[in-house]
């Protein structure tokens, strides 16, 4: 006779009403109502006192502010005046800014008169500029390769790396034909006056959904890293930024790797006939804080693609498994941001209570378990161990057959270096 489950949870539930919320649709920048053509590589920088400055790929990197995230107005003029570049020539893509102590840094990739590509950093005293080379030369490079798309990241114990990316039209797959680009990452002095050690490979394309198979070349690009209950997540973009551009990300233990890629990436692609080639994003949190958002291009052109390119917002958040996800791309009128979540999904904590259901066709039971997670253990009622089972770093969920259990409570819990104490409960009567 088939078993049944019951299993025990508590649910909290707690509504929100408001008589009126302003909704947006995406883009939140239309390069065309600011008489540009392209609004590429958008980074969002928040300072401290709740402002947003929104910087893009090109010559003295166009920036636009705002408060809320929706409605952007354009700098009068651009931070970084031409008269300011020491050693840039060209290609002038992927600014980001970062704040240290009263200081603003600009880190950016430009094209040297040696014709390599490498990462300029420049100061200012405001957000706006006028931003101006730090040195003569640029701050990072590489013997004869070109990098691009810095991020910088601080991390809790004080310590700062550089993530970055070896270009393709540098970097040829060793014994082919073919090229690729590559994520890589050094650490830095938190006061960013210098590199320390050597720079470290994180990993490159080796998911099918990075690379288009007609042509022969292959990306892991625009790095972007963000920490969640002691693991660290890498954002990446990969496929041509002209093409079928999509984002995923790999996570770890530790800011230096080794990286692990998420099995079901991307996270974020494009709609047909909606949204087109979202990629190189950059991460926010909301006004108040309560958010996380995900600032990215897509194509203005669904038809033509290629590299003119808008800038869009979607709110992102953690499943209570680890699982980084992204509410989007929407095309579709959402709430602004910190108004609440308008997708199934909503940012939440790390669960104190493993999730689990029956499946009543098999008498088994689904456990949902966050990453990293090290070993599953279930207990009767008495605290007697019934079964042990050994997760991998990546496992996210696991399928247990209790066919053969006896009636009664059972103590589920999960080893897991970050998350401890997490357990659950299931019923069988």
């Amino acid at each position: 006779m088939q078993l049944r489950i019951n299993i025990l949870f508590i649910c909290l539930s707690i509504s929100f009403y408001a008589t009126s919320i302003d909704q947006y649709t995406n883009p939140v920048i239309l390069p065309s109502n600011y008489s540009m053509s392209s609004t590429a590589d958008p980074f969002v920088f928040k300072d401290n006192n709740g402002v947003y400055y929104c910087y893009v790929t090109g010559k003295g990197f166009p920036a636009f502010v705002s408060k809320d995230l929706v409605k952007w107005v354009k700098a009068s003029s651009n931070p970084f005046p031409s008269a300011n570049y020491k050693w840039a020539l060209s290609n002038h893509w992927a600014p980001e800014v970062v704040k240290v102590r009263n200081l603003y840094y600009m880190h950016y990739t430009g094209k040297d008169a040696d014709g390599f590509m490498k990462i300029g950093l420049a100061k200012s005293i405001s957000p706006l500029g006028p931003f101006s080379d730090v040195s003569e030369t640029a701050f990072y490079s590489r013997k004869n390769k070109s990098i691009i798309d810095s991020h910088i990241f601080f991390d809790d114990d004080g310590k700062a790396y550089m993530y970055f990316a070896n270009d393709m039209s540098t970097n040829t797959i060793p014994g082919t034909s073919k090229k690729r680009s590559e994520i890589w990452v050094i650490e830095i002095k938190p006061d960013l006056s210098d590199t320390i050690g050597p720079a470290k490979l994180l990993f490159y394309p080796t998911q099918p959904w990075e690379y288009n198979p007609s042509n022969n070349d292959f990306w892991n690009e625009a790095p972007a890293m963000i920490k969640h209950n002691g693991l660290y997540y890498l954002m990446y973009s990969a496929n041509c930024y002209c093409s079928n551009y999509s984002i995923g990300y790999a996570i770890s233990k530790s800011p230096l790797g080794p990286f692990i890629k998420y099995s079901q990436n991307p996270i974020l692609a494009g709609v047909s006939s909606y949204v087109s080639g979202p990629g190189h994003n950059s991460v926010v949190l909301s006004p108040d804080n309560s958010e996380m958002i995900c600032v990215y291009h897509s194509h203005i052109d669904l038809v033509e693609k290629g590299g003119k390119r808008k800038v869009n917002i979607d709110r992102m958040g953690f499943r209570d498994n680890g699982v980084l996800y992204i509410n989007g791309p929407t095309y579709t009128a959402q709430n602004y941001p910190s108004t609440g979540a308008t997708s199934v999904n909503t940012v939440s904590e790390a669960k104190k209570e493993l999730a689990i259901s029956y499946l009543s066709s098999s008498d088994e039971i689904k456990i949902e378990v966050p990453l990293f997670s090290q070993e599953l253990v279930i207990y009767n009622a008495i605290g007697r161990q019934i079964s042990t089972v050994e997760l991998s770093e990546s496992q996210t969920g696991i399928m247990l057959s209790v066919q053969h259990f006896s009636k009664g409570i059972y103590i589920v819990r999960l080893q897991n270096k970050f998350l401890p104490g997490i357990s659950g409960k299931f019923l069988i009567n």
